[in-house]
């Protein structure tokens, strides 16, 4: 990607592995803290979430959180959303520690708009986020710092 923007692959490789081990640097101050148990809502339509091995995955375990749905399967190969349903998460409530809107393109919904859904009380006890899509899934790598520092004040508040 970088030498189709005109930039210097190794720079900014560099600066990927920099930008990456500063979210884990900054995650680990909460380390004595217990791990959060994330779930990720991708889109309201069948309530999708992320795939195990999608950038919002990889984001929430860099930010030091455990992304309840690691069994998800993707929606087809390649696939970044993976189906999960209201069962499933009815059948997680109680561990779900934050539930984390993913906003854009794919997910439209808003806080409120969950809060109004007939199986929120389940989830209640959960913290209730937004994110922009573009910090959680599809980070530049100005998004990827960006996206990260939210992830954690999202995951363990501010310092």
């Amino acid at each position: 990607m970088a030498v189709l923007i005109g930039a210097d692959p190794e720079k900014a490789s560099a600066s990927f592995e920099s930008i990456k081990n500063g979210i884990k640097s900054e995650a680990e101050k909460y380390k004595g803290k217990s791990r959060k148990k994330v779930f990720i809502e991708a889109t309201s339509k069948e309530l999708h979430t992320c795939a195990p091995d999608s950038w919002a995955a990889h984001m929430v375990e860099l930010a030091g959180g455990e992304n309840i749905a690691k069994e998800a399967a993707a929606i087809r190969k390649g696939s970044a959303i993976a189906p999960w349903g209201i069962e499933r998460i009815l059948k997680n409530a109680g561990r779900i520690d934050v539930y984390i809107v993913q906003q854009g393109t794919m997910n439209t919904s808003d806080l409120e708009s969950v809060r109004q859904r007939s199986w929120y009380p389940a989830i209640k006890n959960a913290d209730l986020a937004a994110m922009p899509e573009s910090l959680l899934s599809r980070p530049s790598l100005l998004g990827l710092k960006k996206g990260g520092s939210m992830l954690i004040k999202i995951l363990y508040g501010s310092r």
